[in-house]
């Protein structure tokens, strides 16, 4: 059924539970118009929260990191998170235990992102730990030089709690946003 609106000097013609259904149909929909307007003015613009910010003063979190690779152009494709349900068997692959870590580290990851550009066979990861010292700690075990090794310049950085790794084999565009994306975890 299509319900068509009356206007004010028609709606005043009406019997008055027709008024009092019409004003309660107008009030819904400017709900529902209202509300992702205060959604999207709440949340702000993507070019205001151009640069990602430590949550405390050594952390940053998941979606930080997200956000500053997405704005900066190389988006993660995939999220690799610890499995915490001892109950599942997740196929081969899909978890963190197929990622290379030096021992012990992985109870303190909380997620390693990846991107892989399938044409170039650049691939980014970053590993996103829960605090700043299990980082260094990961750092310790493994030097950073060994975590990802290539006949390319491999990008390594460590900031606060977030490992980035990056084997661009040779690919400046590939580079460029994620040099970008690491400028922007301030």
């Amino acid at each position: 059924m299509i319900f068509s609106l009356p206007r004010a000097k028609e709606e005043s013609r009406l019997p008055l539970d027709e008024r009092v259904r019409v004003r309660l149909v107008k009030r819904a929909l400017f709900l529902l118009l209202l509300v992702p307007v205060l959604l999207a003015v709440g949340c702000g613009s993507a070019t205001v929260k151009a640069n990602a910010k430590a949550t405390d003063s050594n952390t940053y979190s998941v979606r930080d990191v997200e956000r500053a690779f997405f704005q900066a152009g190389a988006p993660f494709q995939t999220e690799l998170l610890p499995q915490s349900n001892p109950y599942l068997r997740p196929k081969a692959g899909s978890t963190l235990a197929s990622v290379p870590l030096p021992q012990g580290s992985i109870k303190h990851l909380q997620a390693c992102l990846v991107q892989v550009n399938a044409t170039t066979l650049a691939i980014g990861m970053a590993y996103v730990f829960d605090s700043k010292k299990s980082a260094d700690e990961a750092v310790k075990a493994k030097p950073l030089s060994n975590w990802l090794q290539s006949n390319h310049p491999v990008i390594s950085v460590q900031k606060l709690n977030v490992i980035i790794l990056a084997a661009t084999q040779g690919n400046p565009g590939f580079a460029k946003p994620v040099r970008r994306a690491i400028a922007a975890l301030r």
